[in-house]
């Protein structure tokens, strides 16, 4: 009897860290809008943005920051945008 119940206790193991590696192992989604790179799970998305500004907005520069969602609500967004002589000033 208690051979049966070892190799059960083993399988759901098995089959509980599948499905965890399976809700929680992101797959990168790479932009082409200047560099944003996003991390998809199907528990949660981290956004890694370095987006350009389209040629509609009067400004130029880029959009710089991490967006973090869970469960699909937003729980952190640093994104702001740096002008490029911001981004000069900073570099010097």
């Amino acid at each position: 009897m208690k051979t049966s119940k070892s190799k059960k206790s083993k399988v759901i193991s098995a089959i509980i860290v599948i499905i965890m590696a399976i809700l929680l192992v992101p797959f990168p989604h790479f932009y082409k809008d200047g560099g944003t790179v996003e991390y998809r799970a199907v528990l949660y998305c981290v956004t890694k943005s370095h987006a350009m500004n389209g040629p509609e907005q009067q400004d130029d520069g880029y959009y710089i920051g991490t967006i973090v969602e869970i469960l699909g609500f937003e729980v952190y967004n640093d994104v702001e945008f740096y002008s490029y002589q911001t981004l000069r000033e900073l570099n010097k």
